[in-house]
């Protein structure tokens, strides 16, 4: 499989736990262990899958969050069983080449040799696989991630403008500096409200109840 492959397969995982293309960087790549199975007598489809996880070996342990690194894990999995699937359709010369490849520099150059269909065919089943269940927490943090790019971001691009002073009338007003595709609505479908404060732009999403100032709001300022 792939470099470019198994990194996809980490954002993927950011992306849902996360939500969307505002979430983190995927974590830190791990040397894969020299001590992957050659025998021959091993099916060659299997000597591939054996170089994925190596390759892929201690990423979920680096994750130091336990949502994303369950997400991860389930990923990982998922991912694992498209490879010994589809490794049955490629071509034998690519199957030898992931098969033997045991460290970094020999999975690039097993990279550079993989036709677009494959790669295109891996990356549509991994997009076909759903992202794990959302449960409270998980939207409890994401609304808090989101609430913080909008105030350490979006804001303070906005703010530099030397027509702009206070906070912005309305979060449209930051649509400029954006990312694209921006609703303004927290993971319960509530638009964020704001407030100044200090200086600073607060924004607030009224959390699970979807009722403002009670306990469960979220802010940026947390």
């Amino acid at each position: 499989m792939s470099r470019s492959i198994v990194v996809a397969v980490v954002v993927s995982v950011a992306a849902a736990a996360c939500g969307g293309p505002t979430a983190p960087n995927p974590p830190a790549r791990v040397e894969p262990s020299p001590a992957v199975d050659a025998q021959t007598a091993v099916a060659p489809c299997d000597r591939v899958v054996a170089s994925f996880e190596a390759m892929t070996r201690g990423l979920v342990e680096i994750e130091p969050e336990p949502r994303r690194q369950a997400a991860l894990r389930d990923r990982l999995a998922a991912f694992q069983t498209i490879l010994a699937d589809e490794c049955s359709r490629w071509p034998a010369s690519l199957v030898d080449c992931f098969g033997a490849a045991t460290t970094e520099a020999a999975w690039a150059a097993c990279e550079a040799t993989v036709p677009p269909d494959v790669e295109e065919a891996m990356q549509a089943r991994l997009d076909a696989v759903p992202p794990p269940p959302e449960d409270d927490a998980g939207r409890i943090d994401r609304a808090r991630r989101r609430a913080q790019k909008i105030a350490f971001e979006y804001y303070p691009q906005w703010a530099v403008v030397p027509q702009h002073t206070g906070c912005p009338p309305s979060l449209a007003e930051l649509a400029p500096y954006a990312d694209p595709g921006e609703t303004w609505a927290d993971p319960w479908g509530t638009t964020f409200a704001t407030r100044c404060e200090g200086g600073m732009l607060i924004v607030i999403s009224a959390g699970p109840d979807r009722q403002p100032g009670t306990a469960d709001d979220v802010t940026s300022a947390e």
